[in-house]
């Protein structure tokens, strides 16, 4: 399964759950909300990471 499918997976799961007005269903979905809401934020830091390698792996090259 790739990231991407995962994600997708979560979302369909949350959809679902929203349809549960149950304690238990409305807690499992604010949580895997969390989780899509941090697997965001590494999305965000690892295309941060990457740009920041790019500059400095270009950088010398720019100087020859």
């Amino acid at each position: 399964m790739t990231p991407a499918e995962f994600e997708y997976l979560i979302r369909k799961t949350v959809t679902y759950l929203e349809f549960h007005s149950d304690d238990s269903a409305k807690e499992l979905a604010a949580e895997w909300r969390k989780i899509l809401a941090q697997m965001k934020q590494m999305k965000k830091k690892k295309v941060k990471m990457e740009a920041k390698l790019e500059g400095k792996i270009l950088k010398p090259d720019e100087q020859k």
